[in-house]
């Protein structure tokens, strides 16, 4: 509905520059309520909340560059809790700040391996642990920007000697056995 020169209410637009098409709710002109604006081929979609022309509120985003986001945005981008799966298949469950992730969260890479802590401007930062498949820690304790600064994790107490004696004992009990 047009209303003083500007679209007012449900309705449905189309973007003659690129094909992109908008079905939703419009105040003054501007994208407000909810809504869905997606490309002709499919290869990029949202479908949520809108304030003053953005993303803002719940929504999902489906795109090749970021693969597909299912949260909150505030002024277009990520931001609060969310669930991004990107175009390797690496899925983050956690917080997002100005579209990165930043603050609590998990992140399961497609190999099994994953990530569970901080994070600040899409690296692991603060406190957190990279595990193995199976499970078993491989990096433990503070992060800065991605990298390990300060492990946690426990280490073997027996020093290499130790170790190495245990072993010629174990094989002379061996040897000894054999010749009885």
């Amino acid at each position: 509905m047009i209303k003083f020169g500007k679209k007012n209410g449900k309705g449905k637009y189309i973007f003659k520059k690129n094909g992109m098409a908008y079905v939703g709710n419009f105040v003054n002109d501007l994208r407000e309520g909810k809504g869905n604006f997606s490309s002709m081929d499919s290869s990029y979609i949202y479908d949520g909340e809108w304030k003053d022309d953005k993303y803002e509120g719940n929504g999902s985003l489906v795109s090749i560059k970021h693969g597909k986001y299912v949260g909150t945005f505030k002024k277009g981008v990520f931001e609060g809790t969310g669930i991004l799966i990107d175009k390797d298949n690496n899925v983050f469950n956690g917080m997002f700040k100005n579209g990165k992730k930043c603050g609590k969260g998990e992140l399961n890479f497609f190999n099994g391996e994953k990530y569970i802590g901080d994070f600040k401007d899409n690296k692991y930062n603060g406190k957190g642990e990279l595990l193995d498949s199976k499970g078993n820690i491989i990096q433990k304790g503070v992060f800065k920007d991605g990298v390990l600064v300060e492990s946690n994790k426990k280490k073997d107490t027996t020093s290499t000697q130790e170790n190495s004696d245990k072993d010629k004992d174990a094989k002379l009990e061996n040897v000894e056995e054999k010749k009885e």
